[in-house]
C-alpha cells in the first residue's frame, strides 16, 4: 500500500468515525427520542444546532446563522419561528439597521443549552474513560492540531475573501 493510499484509508476511517459520532450524539440527544418532562424533550436535533450556534455566536442576523448552519434563509427562519415560539430564541429589531433583526437565546434558551452541553459532555467523558487515559489524550491533541489547522484555513479564506470579520 502506498502512502497516499494508507492516507486515503486512514482518512476514510476518520470521516466514518466522525460521522458515527455525530449520528451517536444526534441519536442520543434528539429530542423526538427522549422521555416527556425532559427540559428540551420538544428540540429536534436540527433545532439544537442552532442553539449551540446561537450560544456560540452570542447574537446574529438571520443570514449570519443560516450561513453558519449552511442552510436556506427560509429553513434558517422556519427553525428560529419555532425556537422563538418555544421561547429559547428571541427576535429583536436591530437598534443599528432597523431592517435587519438580530436572533439571540432567551434565558430558557440559555438554560437549555446548559442542560444539552452538561449531557454531551456526559457523554462523551464515558467515552474517553472506554478508550482510556492515553488515547483519551492522543485523540485531544489531534484534535487541538485539527482545530489550529482549520482555524488557520478560516483567516486565510477571511483574507482571501477581504472579509474583515473573521470568527475563529
Amino acid at each position: 500500500m502506498t502512502t497516499d493510499d494508507n492516507m486515503k484509508d486512514q482518512a476514510r476511517q476518520l470521516y466514518q468515525t466522525v460521522r458515527m459520532l455525530k449520528d451517536r450524539l444526534g441519536h442520543k440527544f434528539s429530542c423526538r427520542h427522549r422521555e416527556a418532562g425532559v427540559p428540551c424533550a420538544d428540540l429536534t436535533f436540527a433545532q439544537s444546532n442552532v442553539l449551540i450556534v446561537v450560544q456560540e455566536q452570542g447574537e446574529l442576523s438571520l443570514k449570519e446563522l443560516a450561513d453558519a448552519l449552511h442552510v436556506s434563509r427560509p429553513s434558517a427562519s422556519t427553525m428560529v419561528d419555532r425556537l422563538v415560539e418555544m421561547g429559547a430564541l428571541t427576535r429583536e429589531q436591530s437598534k443599528i439597521d432597523r431592517r435587519e433583526v438580530r436572533i439571540r437565546l432567551s434565558e430558557a434558551g440559555r438554560e437549555r443549552f446548559r442542560e444539552m452541553e452538561e449531557e454531551m459532555l456526559e457523554y462523551i467523558t464515558e467515552l474517553l474513560t472506554k478508550v482510556g487515559p492515553e488515547y483519551a489524550a492522543q485523540w485531544c491533541d489531534v484534535y487541538a492540531k485539527v482545530r489550529e489547522i482549520i482555524q488557520a484555513e478560516r483567516v486565510m479564506e477571511g483574507a482571501a475573501s477581504g472579509s474583515k470579520d473573521i470568527l475563529i
